[in-house]
C-alpha cells in the first residue's frame, strides 16, 4: 500500500504503509538508489530494518526521514558546472542511502528540496539549508554549501522548495520567502533575489492564514484558509490559472486568486503546471 510520493527531474520514489521505500527512473547519479535503471519500482538499499516516514526526490538527489527522526540521503547535488558532491566529506555521488552525518545530532521532522538544495526541518524549529545556491536559492550568499547551515529562522511548522525559492511558516502563521525571484515567483516586487528570509508583505496583511503553499519552478500557489488558491511568479504556460489574459504579460509578480477555483483542500505545482483538489475529491490543473 502506497502512502506517499515524491518526483524527481527523471526519477521517483514511493513510501509504502510498512515504512519501506521503493524507488523507479533514471540512476545516471544513484538517485534512485539501484545500480541500474529501473523501469519497474524496486525495493531501495540501504534502509533495511528502519521504519521510514517521509521520501522526497530532487532533480539528482532522494532523502528519507525515519520514524526515529533520522535523516538518510543517496544520490548527488549539481550546479550549473556539474556535480558539486553529496556531502563535504563525499564530494562524488553516494549510491545507496547512507545516514546523513552532517544532521545526525539533530531530530528532523522535515524536509523539502527545490532541484538542486535541501531544506530541513528539526523538531525545535530550525531550518537548515545546504546544496547548489544558483539563483540564491540557500538564503545564503555562498555559492554553494555542503555543510548545513542554520537560516537563523524560528519556530518553523512548514516548509516549502520550488526550484530556486522558498517558503516558510511559522507558529504565528507568519510566511517567509528567500531565493530566486526573477519571475516574481516570490511574490514581492522589491528584488530579483532574496538572499537571507524576508517576512513576506502580502500574505502576512490579508485576513486569514495561508494553509499550504506550491512551487514549481518560476511559479507559486498559496492556499488560503478558506480554500481560495492565490497564484504569482511566471505565467506564459498557464500555469498560474489567471485565464489567457494575462498570459502575455509572463510575470505576475502581486499574488492574485484563481478565479472559479473555491473549496480547495490540496494544491501542486511542477516546472511548469499546477493541480488542485477540491474538498469532494474533483482534481483541477493547468499549464504547460
Amino acid at each position: 500500500n502506497i502512502v506517499d510520493i515524491s518526483a524527481g527531474a527523471l526519477h521517483s520514489a514511493a513510501l509504502t504503509s510498512d515504512g519501506k521505500v521503493v524507488t523507479w527512473g533514471c540512476n545516471d547519479h544513484e538517485g534512485n538508489y539501484n545500480i541500474y535503471e529501473e523501469n519497474e519500482p524496486t525495493y531501495a538499499e540501504g534502509l533495511d530494518n528502519i521504519n521510514i516516514v517521509k521520501v522526497v526526490c530532487g532533480d539528482n538527489i532522494t532523502f528519507a526521514i525515519s520514524d526515529q527522526g533520522h535523516l538518510y540521503a543517496t544520490g548527488v547535488f549539481k550546479g550549473k558546472d556539474g556535480i558539486i558532491g553529496f556531502s563535504q566529506n563525499n564530494k562524488i555521488e553516494q549510491p545507496i542511502f547512507t545516514r546523513y552525518t552532517p544532521l545526525e545530532h539533530l531530530s528532523i521532522v522535515d524536509i523539502v528540496t527545490g532541484a538542486n538544495h535541501a531544506l530541513a526541518l528539526t523538531r525545535e524549529g530550525d531550518v537548515y539549508a545546504w546544496g547548489s545556491n544558483e539563483g540564491r536559492s540557500l538564503g545564503l550568499k555562498e555559492c554553494e554549501l555542503l555543510v548545513p547551515f542554520n537560516l537563523g529562522l524560528k519556530h518553523i511548522v512548514q516548509l516549502y522548495a520550488g526550484a530556486y525559492h522558498n517558503f516558510a511558516i511559522d507558529d504565528n502563521n507568519n510566511v517567509w520567502v528567500f531565493g530566486l525571484n526573477n519571475m516574481g515567483q516570490c511574490g514581492l516586487e522589491e528584488s530579483k533575489k532574496y538572499i537571507t528570509p524576508k517576512k513576506h508583505s502580502f500574505f502576512n496583511e490579508v485576513d486569514q492564514n495561508v494553509d499550504e503553499i506550491a512551487a514549481g519552478q518560476h511559479h507559486t500557489l498559496a492556499r488560503m484558509h478558506d480554500g481560495q488558491v492565490f497564484s504569482f511568479g511566471r505565467s506564459d504556460s498557464g500555469q498560474l490559472g489567471l485565464g489567457n489574459n494575462v498570459i502575455s504579460d509572463k510575470r505576475i509578480v502581486t499574488p492574485t486568486v484563481i478565479p472559479n477555483l473555491t473549496s480547495i483542500k490540496f494544491i501542486g505545482a511542477r516546472e511548469h503546471y499546477s493541480i488542485a483538489i477540491d474538498t469532494v475529491n474533483k482534481i483541477y490543473a493547468w499549464g504547460f
